[in-house]
Order: structure tokens, then C-alpha cells, then sequence
């Protein structure tokens, strides 16, 4: 017998969840360039009606195998804030584009509380939960 999901399963499916986006460009773009790519990611995030919480350039780094001929790759990172429902859609736009070698987005899991140091948050983790 197939369960059907209920309203809160379906609503916390949708409901805005935090991501990572880790990507690659192309090694021979120009600084203009790669800012520009950098400023399509992030817009195509906030077209989807996300919000983005952090932006950061990695710099130039070697890739472990090469990509479309390239050795080295340009690195970044997005942090942002999705509803669930749009997070395919942002993967299918990201990977159309041809700046980008690579990418990687993932969900961020809710963060330790404070004073809790990430051991404390592991065995917290494994025991399953932490909640009284």
C-alpha cells in the first residue's frame, strides 16, 4: 500500500531551504567576465525568488582531471535561500550555461547551536536528534 505524503511533508518539501552552490568557470575568462558570470548566478537565484546570503570568489585552482580540456578552474561560492519547488529549475539554468565547467548544490543542514562545538554536533547527530 503507496502512502500519500501529508500537508506538512508537502509544505516542508516547499518551503524555503538554505543551499550551497559550489561552481567551476572556465580558467580563461577575464576578470570582467567572471564577475559578470558570478552576477548571472546570483540573478538567476533571486529570478527563482531566492535570497542570497553570500557571495565569494575562490580563485584560480587546478582541477583534479581536466574538464573540457581545461586543467585549472575558477571556484565560487553561493549561499542562498530557495523554495524547494525551484531548485531543478535553477539546476537545469546552471547547467546550460557555458561558463561554467561544474557545479554543486546542496542543502545546508541546520546549523549546531551556539556554544556547541561540531564534535558535541556529531554525537548529537548520530544519537538522532538533541531535541528534550
Amino acid at each position: 500500500m503507496q502512502q500519500t505524503p501529508t500537508a506538512a511533508a508537502l509544505g516542508a518539501r516547499r518551503a524555503p531551504r538554505e543551499y550551497e552552490l559550489v561552481f567551476v568557470l572556465r580558467p580563461d575568462l577575464p576578470d570582467t567576465e567572471v564577475r559578470a558570470a558570478m552576477d548571472r548566478i546570483v540573478a538567476r537565484i533571486v529570478e527563482r525568488g531566492g535570497e542570497v546570503r553570500v557571495v565569494q570568489p575562490w580563485g584560480k585552482r587546478r582541477l583534479a582531471y581536466p574538464i573540457r580540456r581545461y586543467r585549472e578552474g575558477l571556484y565560487g561560492l553561493v549561499r542562498f535561500v530557495l523554495p524547494g519547488q525551484q531548485v531543478q529549475d535553477l539546476k537545469s539554468a546552471l547547467g546550460i550555461t557555458e561558463e561554467i565547467l561544474r557545479f554543486l548544490l546542496v542543502t545546508v543542514l541546520p546549523t549546531a547551536q551556539a556554544g556547541q562545538t561540531r564534535q558535541e554536533a556529531r554525537e548529537v547527530s548520530a544519537e538522532g536528534g538533541g531535541g528534550a
